[in-house]
């Protein structure tokens, strides 16, 4: 019997790494069959410009994430607004539509470090602003479906399970007013003159 290798547990891998060749030859034949894609060759070299273009973005957003390492102070509202800013001239110079996955890399950490800094502050001035800038994100895709750039379905089906949009938004109960509590009192009151 050989001598087990050493270093970390778990199971050997079956094959190899993918070279650069294979990663494009298989995302290109997938590309081809995919109705996701267009398949006229000229639409599909703009498609892969455009798709290039917003993976460049997001590649630099998760280098900012690694180089920062979580280092960026959230409870600082003004560093953050000036990454908004920031944020929103490159997707507007790039033509690529803003995210809040895209906008939590530009600042330099995960879209659940960002939530979580949320849920654990919630009354915070930085968490108020995350909720705007997630408001204007996605008034920001309803208008350009509206404006017939993006495709309706996929950019009602985001605006759905990203950011919260509903067919009927019936009444929101969570607006109402936690200090409007009503006694047992005021409501015999109020209701005393119907009848027994």
């Amino acid at each position: 019997m050989g001598e087990k290798p050493k270093g970390k547990p778990g199971r050997k891998a079956k094959n190899s790494p993918a070279t650069e060749e294979q990663i494009v030859e298989v995302g290109r034949r997938k590309a081809l069959v995919n109705p996701m894609y267009p398949s006229d060759p000229a639409e599909l070299s703009a498609n892969e410009e455009a798709i290039g273009r917003i993976i460049s973005f997001a590649r630099e957003g998760v280098e900012n994430v690694i180089a920062n390492g979580g280092k960026i102070r959230l409870d600082d509202t003004e560093a953050i607004k000036a990454i908004t800013w920031r944020y929103l001239d490159i997707c507007s110079r790039n033509g690529i539509p803003p995210s809040m996955t895209s906008f939590s890399m530009a600042i330099g950490c995960t879209i659940q470090a960002m939530n979580d800094y949320k849920r654990r502050h919630p009354q915070s001035e930085t968490t108020a602003w995350l909720n705007y800038v997630k408001e204007v994100f996605a008034d920001i895709l309803s208008q350009t479906m509206l404006a017939g750039k993006s495709v309706a379905i996929p950019s009602i089906f985001v605006l759905k399970a990203r950011y919260g949009w509903k067919d009927d938004p019936g009444v929101d109960m969570s607006e109402k007013n936690p200090t409007e509590s009503v006694d047992a009192k005021t409501i015999m009151e109020k209701y005393s003159d119907l009848p027994e």
